[in-house]
């Protein structure tokens, strides 16, 4: 029996589930570090069409089938963390180990997606950007989408988005935040604690079929930074998770 480099128990949810992949011993086993990985088109519908190399197996090493097996793709991200910001990339890409021991892209000319992937975050403190915090009660997985920083699990969405002042006061900025939100927000709450001023409101959100989605927005402003997380949740057992948000946030001394 095949004896991994990491054991099951060892295996971390890092990434949602994009199906499986394919990776030579040479990485699971013997323990080297991805040195490259290929998309290829899928082959059904479970296959991510990613396979791992470790980038110095010899062309009769891979034409072994003893030689390499079909792993869950979040498998393979625990065994290297700094791939998964490629995971996005379509079929077609080529990404390999260079010089400087970082993993790129081959192709100077592939655009980056609009979504990447992170590694999950939580529970625990999960720092955002170099100014923010707050705590998890659970892991959340995370990409960055579009300009957002996105954390989400079943039931729970969260978009965040990091901005300075731009000359403004945090008194100035606030007034404006409050000005401008909707007349069918409720619960509002302002905390100001040293230099961090904490402010959130909810809303009921037009949802399909006549629904309604209940959300949360929540704001941080110190004197230099501004956050802004804008929260979706399903239920009120959920909204504990925004409340443990929202009372955790914190400024982070950046000096």
């Amino acid at each position: 029996m095949t004896k991994h480099k990491l054991h099951a128990s060892e295996i971390r949810r890092l990434i949602p589930n994009m199906g499986g992949c394919l990776a030579t011993h040479r990485i699971t086993v013997d323990g080297a570090s991805v040195g490259r990985m290929v998309r290829e088109a899928a082959r059904n519908e479970v296959d991510s069409g990613w396979c791992f190399f470790a980038g110095d197996e010899s062309q009769e090493y891979v034409d072994d089938p003893a030689n390499i097996s079909l792993y869950d793709v979040n498998t393979l991200a625990n065994y290297a963390p700094d791939a998964i910001r490629f995971l996005t990339y379509p079929p077609g890409t080529t990404v390999v180990r260079g010089e400087d021991g970082k993993l790129m892209v081959t192709a100077a000319d592939t655009p980056e997606p609009d979504v990447i992937l992170m590694p999950a975050v939580g529970p625990g403190t999960t720092r955002v950007g170099r100014a923010w915090s707050f705590e998890l009660s659970q892991p959340m997985f995370r990409r960055l989408d579009g300009d957002s920083l996105v954390l989400w699990r079943d039931g729970i969405t969260a978009w965040i988005e990091l901005d300075g002042l731009h000359g403004q006061s945090a008194a100035e900025r606030l007034d404006e935040i409050q000005t401008g939100r909707s007349p069918q927000s409720y619960a509002e709450e302002a905390v100001v604690a040293g230099d961090i001023t904490r402010y959130r409101y909810r809303l009921d959100e037009p949802g399909d079929g006549g629904t309604t989605q209940a959300a949360a927005y929540l704001f941080g402003l110190t004197s230099e930074a501004v956050i802004h997380l804008g929260i979706y949740f399903d239920s009120e057992e959920l909204g504990r998770e925004v409340d443990l948000i929202w009372s955790s946030l914190s400024a982070l001394d950046i000096d």
